[in-house]
């Protein structure tokens, strides 16, 4: 959000610059990409799903000498993340 400019005529304003007064939970920019993300546990959405370890899990960040074992799978327009274990998934 910090490459968001406020139109001040310099350019140099962003949402963040302190002009704006008020709490806001949303920040609405014209023709800007973007994506809702909505987060709920993945038995509420589909009680029976697990992941296949083989297929679905993966190791990232191991060049940084620590790493995060993740597992991740898109099915239709969801995708469900978490991490496996042998008998589910912590989400």
């Amino acid at each position: 959000m910090g490459n968001v400019r406020y139109d001040d005529g310099t350019g140099g304003q962003t949402l963040f610059s302190g002009s704006f007064s008020g709490d806001y939970t949303t920040i609405l920019v014209n023709d800007a990409p973007g994506f809702q993300i909505e987060y709920t546990s993945i038995e509420s959405v589909d009680p029976k799903f697990q992941f296949d370890h083989d297929k679905d899990c993966k190791m990232y960040l191991q060049s940084l000498d620590d790493g995060l074992y993740v597992c991740m799978v898109q099915k239709d327009l969801q995708m469900y993340l978490g991490e496996y274990t042998s008998r589910s998934c912590y989400t």
